[in-house]
């Protein structure tokens, strides 16, 4: 199987390398690496986390409640299109 995928190129990197069975490649022949992906560091991720924690939601990006519809669709057709983990012989998700 052949997947493209928009987005990130870390990301298509990494699931390229997961699954040496499939064909994975970036829809954007002339990538250019996210810059912001590579602001995320531990540090950073744990400060995110705690906030969550406190009840606080650090950099909240807010849209029109029509574009968050549109982006809900898309997000649930993305999860719903994921691989179901496979039961291994002693019937556990492996």
């Amino acid at each position: 199987s052949a997947i493209a995928i928009g987005t990130e190129i870390n990301l298509v990197q990494r699931l390229a390398a997961e699954h040496p069975d499939l064909t994975i490649f970036c829809l954007d022949q002339v990538v250019c690496p996210c810059s912001t992906m590579y602001r995320i560091h531990p540090g950073y991720l744990a400060w995110v986390l705690e906030e969550l924690v406190a009840g606080r939601t650090p950099n909240r990006i807010e849209v029109a409640d029509d574009v968050a519809a549109d982006a809900r669709v898309a997000l649930e057709r993305m999860l719903a299109a994921a691989p179901k983990p496979r039961a291994t012989s002693a019937g556990r998700a492996g």
